[in-house]
């Protein structure tokens, strides 16, 4: 049992030594909620700049939206002009195409996925399709449609010139159309060759996934007119900008989750040293 001061010299040094373990202990606490004060404005902090980060990406998303529903309404509006003019069945647009490659993108869950369903739903009016990994100024095949090559396409690399068709396209970063009369000589700026009436370089790129380009054209089709090539144009560039805004949603989904589960792990150990 602790002696009990007996004078009053240790009476004072008795409750002068109690003062300076109370304010010890008021010091602890008040560190101790500082410390837990400081802990909640980061994680205030970290959930504001998530919800930025959200927002920003809802606004890139609501403004790819709408430009892809302009175009929509660009392509209704050249349906009705054609059915205007009577032009043969073959010229009409293919509506009903694009809801089956947009069903088929929309079941996408990766960035491959995606451009796997856009050549497969290019390959749906155009007879020749073919997809490149953009590396540098080269271009390295990695899927192909309706294309007669001798070697595997992933063998095949291309380094296009600047005035070519796909270089107008990877300078650009623009879709890039080449409409030509079916009975002209071959174009030397297209890379396999023929005689399309279309051509198309289509431009894939997010940030945070490597970039690709998609060559096709309607070689094979020789019987359709300058009409019905832009049609196919009009449906091309639709799917680009709906594999654009898939891209999006994809890297979106994949960014969030990614960053709530560091944010998860970052609160677990937060958790496990206060409590240490």
């Amino acid at each position: 049992m602790t002696d009990q001061p007996s004078t009053p010299t240790q009476l004072c040094d008795w409750i002068a030594g109690s003062l300076d373990s109370v304010r010890a202990a008021v010091a602890a606490v008040q560190g101790a909620l500082e410390t837990a004060c400081a802990e909640r404005d980061a994680a205030r902090m970290a959930v504001q700049v998530e919800q930025d980060r959200a927002s920003r990406a809802e606004a890139d998303l609501l403004r790819a939206t709408e430009e892809f529903e302009l175009s929509v309404g660009e392509l209704r509006q050249e349906h009705v002009t054609l059915i205007d003019q009577h032009q043969t069945a073959s010229t009409s647009l293919p509506l009903d195409q694009l809801l089956i490659v947009f069903a088929s993108m929309k079941r996408a869950t990766t960035y491959p996925d995606v451009l796997t369903a856009l050549v497969d739903g290019l390959a749906r009016e155009l007879s020749r399709v073919a997809l490149f990994e953009v590396q540098g100024s080269r271009l390295l095949g990695l899927q192909q449609r309706g294309l007669e090559v001798e070697r595997d396409i992933s063998t095949i690399a291309l380094a296009p010139t600047p005035e070519s068709l796909l270089g107008r396209a990877l300078s650009s970063g623009r879709f890039e159309v080449h409409v030509t009369n079916a009975r002209t000589e071959g174009d030397s700026t297209l890379p396999f060759g023929g005689t399309p009436s279309c051509a198309l370089a289509i431009p894939v790129s997010i940030a945070g996934m490597s970039p690709a380009v998609i060559y096709a054209d309607d070689s094979d089709r020789p019987e359709f007119a300058t009409g019905a090539s832009w049609a196919r144009a009009k449906f091309a560039e639709l799917l680009q900008q709906h594999a654009l805004l898939e891209l999006i949603r994809i890297s979106v989904e994949q960014k969030a989750l990614t960053e709530y589960r560091e944010y998860a792990v970052m609160l677990v150990n937060e958790i496990e040293f206060a409590h240490a």
